[in-house]
């Protein structure tokens, strides 16, 4: 079976290497990147795309988002800081995360965005990430 591939763009290292953890103890094949740039570098294209807004260099999380879109990747954006996060409620259509989220809050946004089915995960595997 088909792992559905998640691209996790964020600046915070820590951010990345937690979501990695729990989205791979659900299911889910993980390929992170720190910025946009390296994001747009990775290949095959993700089959949904977890987003900060804010990142760092010349390609905003946004623009990020817009592209990936434009290439028919679902994108989940997120986000801590509320000014980013009450514009971002205007974005039609777009799931938005407000930082800290629950894991099940983020499942369900990507389970929404690419419903496709996951494989079994063995109970013994999930880290407990709440």
């Amino acid at each position: 079976m088909h792992l559905p591939r998640v691209l996790v763009v964020d600046n915070e290292p820590l951010i990345r290497d937690m979501l990695q953890e729990c989205l791979v103890a659900e299911g889910w094949d993980i390929v992170c990147a720190a910025d946009a740039d390296e994001a747009l570098r990775v290949s095959p294209r993700p089959d949904v795309a977890l987003i900060e807004a804010v990142l760092p260099g010349s390609v905003s999380g946004r623009d990020l988002a817009a592209q990936l879109e434009a290439e028919g990747v679902p994108v989940v954006m997120m986000s801590g800081q509320p000014a980013i996060l009450e514009e971002m409620a205007e974005w039609n259509g777009r799931r938005v995360l407000a930082k800290p989220f629950r894991i099940a809050e983020l499942l369900a946004a990507l389970e929404a965005v690419d419903p496709r089915d996951k494989p079994d995960v063995d109970p013994g595997r999930r880290l407990g990430c709440a």
